[in-house]
Order: structure tokens, then C-alpha cells, then sequence
């Protein structure tokens, strides 16, 4: 039992990792302020540069009417458009976007699975609770802490299958919770206009997983590449 639980643990952590690191670091689908110069769904690294909006000029030209990419929101802070913006994350320090919502939400799956698995480890010790006070005081306060961390993400992650359910970010979420949509883009410094559809909970999961099968849902590699495109309703 031992063995296979450490097989477990492994394997999660690595997938934890991984999602991690993945969410961080791909873009969330950003696209330059000037987009409707162009109107494509991928740029390349100096593109991205130089659509960075740093001007009133230029947050002007990004919010008229018509200049906006189809569901998509506009971040002051960072200059540019998102695809399907969901939140800043403060974990990773990036926007949850379309392009990584996926990694984002194995992120917290395979997070919580980790500490989950981690946190049967005392189980496994002989004579635990007659350990000397101070093995056994770090021990507790350790098991504490990663059930209440794995909970955590456990909890994230089920409030993220929530949303997709209704087919909203929680940037939708956060606007039914005030009366003043004006008062909530002004604290999360962003400019978004919302949209809601009634859709399955496959076709929902296919907005951030992409068409493929469930099976490359559960793997953090990236759900869409370059010939994506974002259309009107």
C-alpha cells in the first residue's frame, strides 16, 4: 500500500507542477489594443510588444465601440485584450484566459488529488500519536495545513466546474454579486463587456478544453494553437 501511495503522490505532484507552471507561464490569450488593425487571434512575441496600450490615445482606440475582439475583455493594467478572461490569479500572477483556463483548472484538480494523497502519510507511520510531543505537534500542524491547502483547491476547482456548468467566468460571477457593473470593472481596473449562453456542460468544457477527448482534457498541454479563432454568436 505504502508503494502504490507513492506511486500516487508522484504522479500528482508532477501534474501539479506541471498545470502549474503551465498556467504561469502560457499566454491566457492576450491580443494587442489595436487588434481591429489586423483582426487575427495569434501574434508573435514582438507583435504582443508593440500592442501594448500605454496611452490615453490608445485606451481610447481599444474602447470604441467596434474596436473590441468578440468575448473578449480589456485590462488597463495589462494593455491589452483577453480571450474569455475569467481572473487574475494571484498564485500565478497572470490572467485566466481562454488559452490557459484549462491548465488552471487541472491546476487545482490535481493540487488538491496531491495533498490529498499526501495527507494519508501520518496512516502510514507506526505508532503515530505515540510519537515525542514535538514529532507529533509538527505532525499534526503539518497535516493541518495541507488538508486545509488541498480543501482549498479542491473547493477552487469545484466552483470552477460551477461556472462552466452556467457557461459564466467569474467575472460573471463577481457582476451578479454587485448592483453596479461601472463600480466592479473600475476595482478590477478592466473593461468587459459580458455575455451569457445557454450551452451544454460538453460544449462549455470545449470553450476552455478544446474539441478533443476527455482523455487530453485530463493532460496539461495546451488546448488550442495557433489556427484558433474567436467569432460572434
Amino acid at each position: 500500500a505504502q508503494v502504490i501511495l507513492s506511486i500516487f503522490i508522484f504522479i500528482f505532484f508532477v501534474l501539479t507542477n506541471w498545470a502549474y507552471f503551465a498556467t504561469v507561464c502560457m499566454d491566457p490569450g492576450f491580443l494587442p489594443y489595436n487588434w481591429a488593425e489586423t483582426k487575427k487571434f495569434h501574434y508573435t512575441w514582438q507583435e504582443q510588444l508593440s500592442g501594448l496600450a500605454v496611452t490615453e490615445q490608445q485606451f481610447d482606440f481599444a474602447l470604441t465601440k467596434g474596436n473590441r475582439p468578440p468575448k473578449c475583455s480589456f485590462s488597463h493594467t495589462a494593455g491589452r485584450f483577453i480571450i474569455r478572461a475569467d481572473h487574475i490569479c494571484g498564485w500565478t500572477a497572470n490572467w485566466i484566459g481562454k488559452r490557459n483556463h484549462k491548465q488552471f483548472i487541472l491546476m487545482n484538480l490535481y493540487g488538491g488529488l496531491f495533498c490529498a494523497t499526501l495527507a494519508t502519510g501520518p496512516f502510514f507511520v507506526k505508532n503515530f500519536f505515540s510519537l515525542p510531543l514535538k514529532f507529533l505537534f509538527t505532525g499534526i500542524l503539518a497535516f493541518s495545513i495541507d488538508v486545509s491547502f488541498g480543501f482549498s483547491l479542491l473547493a477552487v476547482f469545484g466552483t470552477t466546474l460551477r461556472d462552466l456548468a452556467k457557461n459564466r467566468t467569474k467575472l460573471h460571477r463577481m457582476r451578479d454579486e454587485v448592483n453596479d457593473t461601472s463600480q466592479l470593472n473600475r476595482k478590477l481596473d478592466l473593461n468587459e463587456t459580458f455575455y451569457e449562453r445557454k450551452i451544454t456542460m460538453k460544449a462549455s468544457m470545449q470553450e476552455v478544453c478544446g474539441n478533443s477527448s476527455f482523455f487530453s482534457w485530463m493532460i496539461p498541454l495546451p488546448a488550442f494553437d495557433n489556427s484558433l479563432i474567436i467569432e460572434d454568436d
